[in-house]
């Protein structure tokens, strides 16, 4: 709109013709005029004012104040102010905004991504691979059919199917689209979910991850099922770290042993090192089924002793 939105920076430039063509070399800089913080970069940038376009060549890199993306090249289209970036293409993005000085709390690899830099909206095609560590030692996975975001909101959404894996916990979660909240720290899904923990398998919907609080809530329909016990409850939510487990509404758990069946508002457990979840109810009340079969055993010295117990 015949205002400037780009300072454009280069040790050396080559006009050729009457400016039809300039070639920035030796590394170009491009940084926004307005408060966004964004920032592109290349080793060569071939200029064609005429079509309002810039072609970046050798490290192409853009970013703003929390993500950058880098590739081997990218195209950049001033009517659409769309950038293009083919070949190697790596998405980073920080909680805290960028600091290169640490590792990114999200690193997502792509073969073609398109950022429009004025609305924030961003787009990577697949396969993606993306990957998270939010503790020494220990990586999340992602992987997905791509990803379509917003770099200004701090979100991207992973396309189904997706896959969230921590090979160090043996933790597996297969679902649809899932939102990565950026600044918050937190994974999304309100689509269905199933995963397997150890020896644990669940199902559900609504998932929630929060990193700092290192909890994971499966929202709505929450099935919990391990050797021998089957849990149902409308919503169940698991602590990481401490391996607190908190089953509420509606609680059915059911054991093959006895066929028992308890049934409470809510139940409390705690995962042991096997991945298994032993779970009780200190201060709520609870009901349970058993079922015993009888057994007449004439060898056995109580067998005369008394009346049969009923439950």
């Amino acid at each position: 709109d015949g205002k400037p939105s780009y300072r454009i920076f280069a040790p050396e430039a080559l006009v050729i013709g009457d400016g039809d063509q300039i070639e920035l070399v030796d590394g170009v800089t491009m940084r926004a005029l307005d408060d966004s913080g964004q920032v592109i970069k290349a080793k060569k940038v071939i200029w064609r004012p005429s079509d309002e376009l810039l072609v970046l060549e050798g490290d192409a890199q853009a970013y703003d104040k929390a993500n950058e993306i880098t590739a081997d090249k990218a195209v950049y289209y001033a009517p659409h102010h769309t950038l293009n970036l083919e070949n190697n293409v790596v998405l980073r993005a920080w909680d805290n905004g960028i600091n290169r000085t640490i590792k990114p709390n999200l690193i997502a690899y792509s073969n073609f991504a398109q950022w429009n830099t004025e609305n924030g909206n961003l787009h990577a095609k697949g396969p993606i691979s993306g990957y998270q560590s939010d503790e020494p030692g220990k990586v999340r996975i992602l992987t997905a059919r791509e990803i379509n975001g917003n770099a200004k909101e701090n979100w991207l959404d992973f396309m189904a199917p997706v896959r969230i894996e921590e090979p160090v916990d043996r933790l597996l979660i297969n679902a649809g689209k899932t939102r990565y909240w950026v600044e918050a720290k937190k994974i999304t899904s309100n689509s269905i979910v199933d995963g397997v923990f150890k020896d644990l398998t669940v199902t559900g919907s609504q998932l929630e991850i929060l990193h700092d609080k290192k909890q994971v809530t499966i929202g709505k329909d929450c099935k919990l099922s391990q050797p021998g016990e089957l849990l149902k409850a409308m919503r169940c939510r698991w602590n990481w770290e401490s391996g607190a487990v908190q089953a509420t509404g509606d609680v059915v758990l059911k054991r093959d042993e006895l066929k028992q069946e308890t049934r409470a508002q809510q139940l409390s457990g705690i995962t042991t090192d096997d991945g298994r979840v032993v779970f009780s109810s200190p201060n709520d009340q609870v009901r349970t089924q058993l079922e015993f079969k009888n057994q007449d055993s004439p060898t056995s010295p109580q067998s005369s002793s008394g009346p049969p117990v009923q439950f």
